[in-house]
Parts: C-alpha cells; sequence; structure tokens
C-alpha cells in the first residue's frame, strides 16, 4: 500500500544504514514514496543519482534531487544535461551545489533570457565575469540593476557594448575608464551604454 511505503520512505531518508538496492528502489516508486528518499537519502553514490537523472522525465524527481545537500559537480552536469528549465532553476537556488564555471557558462546560452533562473543564478554569487557579460543584454532592467549591484562594472579591462538584436562585442578600456555616471546611465537604460571619456 502506497501510504505504508511512503511512512517508511519518510521515515528511512536521513538512515545512513539504508541498503542502497532498497533505497533504489523506493526512488523508483510513485513521488509520495520516492521524492524523499531522493532529496534526503545519502545512501546514494553519484553514479546511481546519474543513473536515475538519465532514466527518467519526470520533473518532480529531478527537482529532488537538484535539492540534495551539497550534490556534487557530477549529479549537477547531469541536471544541467536535462535542460529543463524548472530542473535548472531549482539546482540554481540550491547553494550546496557544486556547479562547474564551465557548466554554467553553457547552460546560461539557453537559459539568460528566463528571469527566474537568472535570478538565482546570480543569489549563488560569485559569477565569473564572462558568465555576468552573457546575462547582462538578455536579462530585464530589474534584472541588470541587481547585477550592477553585486557585481563591479567598473572591471579594468572590458566595457559591454550590447545593441538590440545584434551579437556582444567587447572593448578594451583603460583602468577606471567607467565612472560613476556610466554606472548610473546603465542602471537607467533599457540597454547597457557604452562608457564615454568626458
Amino acid at each position: 500500500e502506497i501510504r505504508v511505503r511512503k511512512a517508511l520512505s519518510e521515515n528511512l531518508k536521513d538512515s545512513n544504514f539504508l541498503p542502497r538496492d532498497v533505497a533504489i528502489k523506493l526512488a523508483s516508486d510513485v513521488l509520495e514514496v520516492a521524492l524523499p528518499i531522493l532529496e534526503f537519502s545519502k545512501v546514494f553514490t553519484d553514479e546511481d543519482l546519474i543513473s536515475i537523472i538519465t532514466s527518467t522525465k519526470i520533473v518532480a524527481k529531478l527537482t529532488a534531487i537538484s535539492r540534495r545537500d551539497s550534490a556534487s559537480v557530477k549529479v549537477s552536469d547531469a541536471l544541467l544535461e536535462t535542460h529543463n528549465e524548472e530542473v535548472i532553476t531549482s539546482l540554481f537556488s540550491n547553494k550546496t551545489a557544486s556547479i562547474s564555471k564551465e557548466s554554467i557558462e553553457l547552460a546560461i546560452n539557453s537559459f539568460k533570457a528566463n528571469g527566474t533562473a537568472v535570478q538565482e543564478l546570480m543569489n549563488r554569487g560569485g559569477l565569473p565575469v564572462r558568465v555576468v557579460e552573457k546575462i547582462l543584454s538578455a536579462v530585464s532592467l530589474e534584472l541588470r540593476n541587481t547585477l550592477i549591484n553585486n557585481y563591479k562594472i567598473d572591471i579594468k579591462n572590458a566595457c559591454y557594448l550590447i545593441a538590440s538584436g545584434q551579437e556582444q562585442v567587447a572593448i578594451k578600456i583603460e583602468d577606471n575608464y567607467i565612472h560613476t555616471s556610466t554606472t548610473d546611465a546603465l542602471r537607467k537604460s533599457s540597454l547597457p551604454s557604452i562608457a564615454t571619456r568626458t
């Protein structure tokens, strides 16, 4: 009966003594049974989790895995490869998950126009400059303001020139070239502006 299996799953989800084969069987059960085990059980290996990720299209199961404490880079990569917006947004919101910079860059190419996913990614902090550069042109003004506030725009080597519907181009600038007035202009403009000397 589902009610019994659900109670079993809830009671065993934190057990370090749960046999892996039992955990895997519970993970393949209906959602009420599978989700607690998928999100919390520590008996799974990365290979177990990756196998589950690649063998299911059930978003609820994938998002449960994305919420796991300290998910590894390998597991995160497998989740990113699902190309599912809900799953990736959930993964980005999990600050304990390990996600490589390379994977973030690849993911943002597909999801930089997704405001929710980008917001969760920005909330993680520590984004590489290349990622900030990529998403700055695609996000809403509100999200762009968050980027400007959280990541210093006066980067020594680059200023971004972005035109609507055109390819982004980076131009070299001298140290301290971007001033406060430039940042204010970026915040007010619907498109990032080119810094000019005064």
